[in-house]
């Protein structure tokens, strides 16, 4: 359940909003993606969560949210409706929504909190799963077109995810 520490909200991310919005797509996903999505759930559910550290994150990186100068360098963020404490990966897969992992990686190398051992799975589980969040809320905002939209990017990751297994299966490694 949701916490306050030192007027901040503190939330467990993946247990209180990712995990049950994982399970309400499940109902309305077909068999490949719940399949997948169950597959994304086991692979989080099973890092060693012992050390994830729960530090203020913003919550709503975006470009939008990000200042830069005439040179294209961060000077600013604003936007802070959405800050927390919690699982620094939240902030990396929000930087990998919009941006690229080269990205993510001058960020990280200009991070100044302790980087824990499945950081970056943890980045790499939340932006596979971000579609869910159009499934069941961006048709609040955006109309049924949005909730189909984002079972087809589930749908596209989960065809993907497997076709990339079956290939690495029938390519020897050299």
């Amino acid at each position: 359940p949701m916490s306050r520490q030192h007027g901040v909200e503190t939330r467990d991310m993946w247990r209180e909003v990712s995990r049950p919005r994982i399970d309400a797509t499940m109902e309305v996903a077909g068999k490949a993606t719940q399949l997948w999505l169950r597959q994304q759930v086991e692979a989080f559910e099973v890092l060693d969560q012992s050390n994830i550290p729960s530090v203020l994150i913003h919550g709503d990186i975006s470009p939008e949210n990000l200042l830069t100068d005439h040179r294209g360098r961060l000077c600013g963020v604003i936007d802070f409706a959405e800050a927390r404490l919690s699982d620094p990966a939240l902030d990396f897969a929000g930087i990998l929504h919009r941006f690229t992992w080269r990205d993510l990686e001058v960020v990280l190398a200009n991070y100044d909190a302790p980087v824990d051992a499945t950081l970056l799975e943890r980045t790499r589980i939340y932006i596979a799963i971000s579609p869910v969040y159009s499934v069941t809320d961006g048709y609040v905002a955006l109309g049924t077109g949005e909730r189909i939209a984002g079972l087809r990017r589930l749908a596209a990751r989960a065809a993907r995810e497997t076709r990339n297994k079956r290939v690495a299966l029938i390519v020897p490694s050299s």
